[in-house]
């Protein structure tokens, strides 16, 4: 039950973004269609993999103990930093246009270095690399729609607040078990 309650933590905490994302598209008018969801979701998973496998490997060189230790401290700072750099993007367009293929392939990139440190530290901590990808994958995808197709009907600044707040209380979790 931890690995799954670590890895949805993980993955929820990790990809809140993605509604920062969407809702930052929605707001400027910019659709993304579900083929470039689909696109930047597999290269946010497939980063997710490698990063996760990298934590894995490093953590074979570290005892438990301070393995977890690193990663909860290193989420935590993350989630502090978050909570105290969030910002909006308001800038309106007029029409709605889809997305470009360079602009999904600039979001899968830097949505998957955004995941990559957490997931690094969540693989030097142990959680599940098969079930984080699939919630990776899944919630990636939901929160990307979820804030295109929102739009403006939500201020910015509460997801940052919750992603924030999702990664100091993985912190605490993976620091207590």
């Amino acid at each position: 039950m931890k690995e799954i309650i670590s890895s949805v933590m993980l993955s929820v905490s990790a990809n809140l973004d993605n509604v920062i994302i969407g809702l930052t598209f929605g707001n400027r008018n910019k659709k993304i269609p579900l083929y470039y969801v689909c696109f930047i979701c597999l290269i946010i998973a497939l980063v997710t993999f490698l990063a996760i496998s990298c934590g894995s490997y490093i953590s074979d060189f570290l005892p438990q103990k301070l393995g977890n230790i690193i990663s909860a401290i290193t989420l935590i700072v993350i989630g502090i930093y978050s909570f105290f750099s969030i910002k909006k993007d308001c800038n309106l367009q007029n029409g709605v246009n889809n997305i470009s293929i360079k602009t999904s392939i600039i979001l899968a990139i830097s949505l998957s270095l955004n995941n990559s440190i957490i997931s690094l530290a969540g693989g030097i901590s142990g959680v599940n690399r098969l079930i984080t990808v699939i919630a990776t994958f899944f919630f990636s995808s939901i929160f990307l729609v979820i804030g295109n197709a929102l739009g403006r009907k939500i201020n910015t600044k509460i997801i940052g607040f919750i992603a924030s707040l999702l990664l100091i209380l993985l912190g605490i979790f993976e620091y207590i078990y």
